[in-house]
């Protein structure tokens, strides 16, 4: 009897065990289902999206085997006509390479998802520019069967972007036309100059049309590098310079024997500043070349410009005659010198003379 109410109770106890896996099996295919019917319902909703394109495309094939109304409108398809064309035959052939390319990553696991901005042909032979979302639908080490694909038609954001890069190629286009009329203009004038030069006799009066017509001659340079750059906000200082430099000493006749040795920094500075430093440094040079080695004695120029902390510093200095301690920018007789501590307080710089075996000018302004 004893031994019968054992077996019982241990009958008991396995046929408890086995009705609480029942329950915990029941419970997990529960949910499972709600699950199963969760993601169902995303998925429907997922597709019922009325502002973008939705598909659910073979990816073997490139043909859509599910896709919403929107995607249809986007390139002015029916659905049957959709659902028997591949992506492949409506893609610009341009942007197909990418979009293939993309996919084999897609397949192999290298890449989970991809974004790209791509053409699609529409049913009259026009244009779409969509913004392309796809992602797969398989998991790791399966073979791949279907992905998303989720568009969006930014024709209207890529036909302004497209506006907006004409008008801006347009404007460089007429600024490197106005930049080349202002250096012709620049050049008449200069050939004028040259010619009233030619026709004076008074020295004075030659000395200051020679004057003006290198000052010219400065700005004209600056307007040769501006034509042939693409960025009309700034300059290279060592270009400009160093084109700035030789243009001096190749336009005074008398320079063949003094040599120049140039030392200058990659620096980049705003237009409006070079105009400046332009006038200061062709000053400068030409002071040096008329006073500094009178006599046509055997001399040396050194220009350089560098950089420290916040500050360009560009320093001319010759070894000629030197010129007298009382001689200063500020308050000089000379127009010339005047002129130079002008522009260096339009730039918020300063410039000093040191007397030291000849004359060395430091400027420096801030950057």
């Amino acid at each position: 009897m004893q031994r019968n109410r054992k077996e019982l109770e241990s009958t008991s106890n396995e046929l408890a065990k086995t009705i609480a896996k029942l329950n915990e099996e029941i419970f997990e295919h529960k949910k499972s289902d709600e699950a199963l019917n969760n993601s169902e319902t995303r998925f429907r909703v997922l597709f019922s999206q009325p502002s973008v394109g939705v598909a659910q495309i073979d990816s073997n094939t490139g043909i859509p085997v599910r896709i919403n109304q929107k995607y249809c409108d986007i390139l002015e398809y029916t659905l049957e006509e959709m659902q028997s064309r591949s992506f492949q035959t409506i893609t610009h052939p341009d942007d197909l390479s990418v979009d293939l390319a993309n996919m084999e990553l897609l397949k192999s696991g290298k890449i989970t998802e991809y974004n790209i901005e791509k053409r699609y042909f529409c049913k009259d032979g026009s244009i779409t520019w969509v913004d392309l979302n796809v992602s797969p639908l398989w998991s790791i080490g399966e073979k791949p069967s279907f992905h998303i694909a989720v568009v969006k038609d930014i024709t209207k954001r890529k036909m302004a972007e497209e506006k907006v890069h004409f008008l801006l190629k347009e404007k460089e286009i007429l600024l490197k036309e106005v930049h080349h009329r202002i250096k012709n203009n620049m050049a008449t004038v200069s050939g004028l100059l040259m010619l009233q030069a030619a026709s004076m006799k008074e020295q004075k009066a030659i000395d200051a049309l020679n004057d003006a017509q290198a000052r010219l001659q400065s700005m004209s340079v600056l307007y040769s590098k501006l034509y042939c750059s693409d960025n009309f906000n700034e300059v290279s200082l060592k270009e400009y310079l160093e084109t700035l430099v030789d243009e001096v000493f190749f336009n005074l006749s008398d320079s063949t024997h003094i040599s120049v040795e140039k030392h200058i920094e990659d620096i980049t500075i705003p237009t409006k500043i070079s105009f400046s430093v332009g006038i200061i440094v062709n000053e400068l040079l030409t002071n040096i070349m008329k006073y500094a080695f009178k006599g046509g004695d055997k001399g040396q120029v050194l220009v350089s410009a560098s950089k420290k902390d916040d500050k360009v510093i560009i320093v001319i200095q010759d070894d000629g005659i030197g010129m007298p301690e009382s001689v200063r920018c500020n308050g000089s007789k000379g127009f010339g010198l005047n002129l130079v501590d002008m522009m260096a307080k339009q730039i918020n710089g300063t410039i000093h003379i040191e007397h030291n075996n000849g004359v060395k000018f430091i400027l420096e302004f801030p950057l």
